[in-house]
């Protein structure tokens, strides 16, 4: 087989890893989310930002912009649970 191929295999391989490391990430920080762990949302913020790179990679923007969306979001939530209750307006 060609250099090309070689190549092609290559970079599936690492799209695919990547997106193994990123659902990881994910389902580990939703899992703490439901004990209300604090962290967890770092977790989903780098699993997010994991995401984003295959995302650029096979040009899939409409992907790339829901995990940047996420990843905004989570940061919302891990902001908001850092707040004391008085801090919150209702």
């Amino acid at each position: 087989m060609g250099r090309g191929h070689s190549a092609a295999i290559e970079g599936w391989a690492m799209t695919d890893y990547l997106g193994w490391v990123g659902n990881v990430l994910l389902l580990t920080g939703a899992y703490f989310i439901g004990y209300r762990h604090r962290h967890a949302f770092l977790l989903i913020i780098l699993g997010e930002a994991i995401w984003c790179v295959p995302s650029f990679m096979t040009e899939r923007y409409d992907m790339l912009f829901i995990c940047i969306f996420a990843m905004g979001m989570a940061m919302r939530n891990w902001w908001m649970w850092g707040l004391d209750s008085s801090e919150l307006s209702v």
